[in-house]
């Protein structure tokens, strides 16, 4: 005959092991970001793209100019973006750091150091704070200070809009680099962007690098930074609007300013390269 009884109780029995192999199926489906390593250098380096596009599109032009004998390099995409497009997220740069310490346990990386640009230059200053243990060196390429880069709301709508409207894309574009190029430029960076990031992803993450302020964490941290400054940048990234900032907060900071815009690892990828080997190699 059915017994109900039996059935509850062997149905409480088998509960906590149905929640153990739950909780192993949730570790096992956690997502790592995509990522492509090159090299065979014993220097280490993750390196991380900015706002506009993923890694292949910031550093296709830089990367035949590193040396790979010397430098490892593990070009990481966040979070809707590139080899990373269809893993969902926050959007932060809590995020971003859980991620990146993933990523350096994926890779079996216990010391490296760290390439952002941009948004990604304001996360790693979050990322060598949190993994101080970890994380040797950090180069922040024209990046958001930690204390964010506060917009209006008619400047934030703007770029916001940049994820979805194609003449507002181009326009950030020009912004980002003085309008010292031609519409060849935008329309290369338009269609990389359409072709390998996520709209919504792009939409949030304009959201963390203007509106976080983590400033006050990063203080006194004594991990080796540089940051490089593009001379023609829009005017509230040059050095002259941030260098305070960064020397304030950082006891070791230095700085190297290219001539270039917001890209300079596209706009000048020679010199670039340069500047990143000279310092990680040092």
């Amino acid at each position: 005959m059915y017994n109900f009884y039996s059935f509850y109780n062997i149905k409480a029995l088998m509960y906590p092991l149905h929640s153990y192999f739950m909780k192993i199926r949730e570790i096992c489906m956690a997502e790592i970001l995509g990522y492509r390593v090159v090299g065979s250098g014993s220097n280490k380096v993750i390196v991380l793209h900015d706002w506009s596009v993923s890694c292949e599109g910031d550093y296709e032009y830089a990367l035949p100019f590193f040396d790979l004998e010397k430098l490892t390099m593990a070009f990481v995409d966040v979070r809707g973006y590139g080899r990373s497009k269809n893993i969902i997220g926050s959007y932060n740069t809590d995020e971003i750091t859980a991620d990146i310490q993933a990523v350096a346990e994926n890779l079996g990386w216990e010391k490296f150091s760290l390439i952002g640009h941009s948004m990604t230059g304001m996360a790693v200053q979050k990322i060598m704070c949190r993994l101080s243990d970890k994380v040797q060196k950090v180069i922040a390429t024209v990046p958001i200070p930690a204390s964010g880069f506060p917009l209006d709301n008619e400047t934030f709508g703007f770029f916001e809009s940049m994820a979805s409207n194609d003449e507002a894309f181009q326009g950030g574009m020009h912004a980002l680099t003085s309008s010292i190029y031609g519409n060849g430029w935008t329309n290369r960076k338009l269609e990389q962007n359409r072709n390998t990031v996520d709209a919504v992803a792009m939409k949030e993450y304009a959201a963390m690098w203007s509106k976080e302020n983590f400033a006050d964490e990063v203080r006194g941290s004594k991990t080796p930074i540089m940051v490089m400054f593009g001379a023609h940048d829009n005017e509230g990234l040059r050095a002259d609007a941030n260098r305070d900032k960064f020397k304030d907060w950082y006891p070791n900071y230095s700085e190297v300013i290219l001539s270039t815009g917001h890209y300079p690892m596209i706009e000048a990828p020679v010199a670039y390269a340069k500047a990143v080997e000279e310092f990680l190699l040092s």
